[in-house]
């Protein structure tokens, strides 16, 4: 009875390994830079030759790319993502999306783990592994620090994270960030405001159950609802006494589409903050694709009750052969942390994309990012960046991309403190990304 029993558990695993389709993709860059110039407001010219010490990435690391796995049926699938990071000196790996999800019939579906759950267009098509395209929504600013005498680096903040921009790279646009009084570090108020499974920018363990019906006017509505695991600290200390908080978040999402619109609005609520957001995407104009939305934010914590919004409109419009994009967000927030009124960043990306054949693209990007409030104490100067470069593509995924960057930080910086000396750094480059996607 029991080599019965066994039998039939054997061929049922065996049956549901046969009904499930496996995948494994792979995605490979390395990023060598052929010369780059960085010089500055008194920092001595620095050039470096054919590094392949590329700090064009965050953690310096010149070779750095993902491994996903995938196995799902009709009704059940699991999804492993593994970043994996390295240099001459050390290599690592790290789970970026680790869930699972069931679904029960056509409209209802359950995921739990770690996932990405944005569903607004944001208009990334011609994005490629060198770009000034930014993809996130929401709250940002720009958080760059005078050089010192030790440091001539200018220094932007991102999370938790210093990142060097003069000599090693160009800043873009940070995330606004309010400044934690215990840690002394950023948090991401509002950031990546249309992903109901993020946590201030970044991503959470997550719960998420999904409804969606088919046929409302003419389009599709889908109903989301998130529990997310926040931050481990959620004990606060008033007059001795120890409150136990919380530890979870929570976010809704609600989307609708049809012939002529797409529009989704989300709601996360949170100990530290709660974010308010909505963005719509008309699909009226042929060839043109377009996206609006607003984010407000709100710090909640009674000692530091911060306010951010921002809006967001982008734009690609395709004629032929040749892409034209038009990408800006204008951001504000009432945060000691940066100036002593509202700081207001304007950040305006121009990118035109040219087919000339199946194996050759040529672009050309400039992005200006402009502090409003140049005059407040914290202000920093604006920042410029342009760059024309060329895409040889070898197979779909894989590309050897080259450009010729120029960057220019702390435009119109004025430091009171020195009697009206400016700061400013520039950085000129050839960088190049070598991509493998199989």
């Amino acid at each position: 009875m029991k080599k019965i029993v066994t039998a039939a558990v054997i061929a049922a695993m065996a049956a549901s390994f046969a009904a499930a389709e496996v995948t494994i993709s792979s995605n490979f860059r390395i990023r060598p830079v052929i010369v780059q110039n960085d010089s500055g407001t008194e920092a001595a010219s620095k050039t470096t030759w054919a590094s392949l010490n590329n700090s064009q990435l965050s953690a310096g690391q010149s070779a750095a790319d993902t491994i996903k796995f995938t196995a799902k049926s009709d009704y059940a699938g699991i999804v492993t993502e593994v970043n994996v990071a390295s240099d001459a000196e050390k290599s690592a790996l790290t789970i970026s999306n680790f869930n699972g999800f069931l679904k029960f019939g056509p409209s209802f579906t359950l995921t739990g783990g770690i996932l990405d759950s944005r569903v607004a267009n944001r208009i990334t098509n011609d994005q490629n592994n060198l770009s000034l395209i930014e993809q996130n929504w929401g709250a940002k600013g720009v958080a760059l620090k005078k050089p010192t005498e030790k440091n001539t680096q200018y220094v932007s903040f991102s999370g938790n994270k210093k990142l060097g921009v003069n000599p090693n790279m160009f800043a873009g646009l940070k995330a606004f960030g309010l400044k934690d009084a215990k840690n002394n570090d950023f948090k991401a108020i509002g950031a990546d405001s249309d992903n109901i499974t993020a946590i201030e920018g970044s991503k959470a363990l997550s719960l998420v159950g999904d409804y969606l019906l088919s046929d409302v006017a003419g389009g599709k509505l889908q109903f989301w609802g998130a529990l997310n695991k926040a931050d481990s600290e959620w004990t606060t200390k008033d007059d001795g006494e120890t409150t136990q908080v919380v530890n979870s978040s929570y976010a809704f999402r609600a989307a609708y589409t049809n012939e002529s619109i797409t529009a989704d609005a989300t709601f996360h609520v949170a100990k530290r903050e709660f974010i308010v957001a909505a963005f719509v995407s008309p699909k009226m104009i042929d060839n043109l694709a377009a996206t609006v939305g607003f984010t407000f934010a709100k710090n909640t914590e009674s000692k530091n009750d911060k306010t951010f919004y921002a809006i967001d409109a982008r734009a690609r419009y395709a004629i032929n052969a040749l892409s034209l994009n038009l990408l800006m967000n204008y951001s504000s927030a009432d945060s000691d942390d940066f100036a002593d009124d509202p700081i207001g960043v304007l950040d305006t990306v121009l990118n035109a994309t040219y087919k000339i054949n199946d194996t050759v693209k040529a672009f050309a990007e400039a992005e200006f990012v402009l502090n409003t409030n140049s005059d407040a104490k914290d202000a920093v100067g604006h920042q410029l960046a342009a760059q024309a470069g060329t895409i040889l593509t070898a197979g779909k995924g894989c590309t050897v991309e080259a450009a010729v960057r120029g960057t220019l930080l702390g435009l119109g910086y004025d430091d009171k403190t020195t009697g009206g000396k400016d700061f400013w750094g520039t950085s000129i480059s050839i960088p190049v990304v070598m991509r493998v996607k199989l």
